[in-house]
């Protein structure tokens, strides 16, 4: 089973955002239980145990690559910190822009 390549990128940058929001002035942009605020197909991504989770089946094949994509007030700075899981079958990596 292949992973979305955007679930790795998405897990990266919403622990960036977590670790800011401890911060003075910080705050989350994932509220931990729906995907509010947030663009995707919800065929691939969902919210399970207070994560954002990107993920490809037998069942639901992917065609092309899909993106869980924040829609709310522009980021400013933040600190990019992570901490992420994949299978060993998993192709990933980080973008943001």
């Amino acid at each position: 089973m292949k992973r979305i390549i955007a679930a790795f990128c998405l897990l990266i940058f919403l622990s960036a955002c977590n670790a800011q929001a401890g911060k003075e002035n910080g705050r989350k942009i994932f509220n931990g239980t729906n995907l509010d605020g947030w663009s995707a197909d919800t065929t691939f991504w969902s919210v399970k145990d207070g994560s954002i989770v990107g993920e490809v089946t037998p069942e639901k094949q992917l065609p092309y690559n899909t993106f869980c994509i924040w829609k709310g007030e522009k980021p400013s700075d933040f600190e990019l910190r992570a901490k992420v899981r994949i299978t060993s079958e998993g192709n990933s990596g980080i973008q943001y822009r």
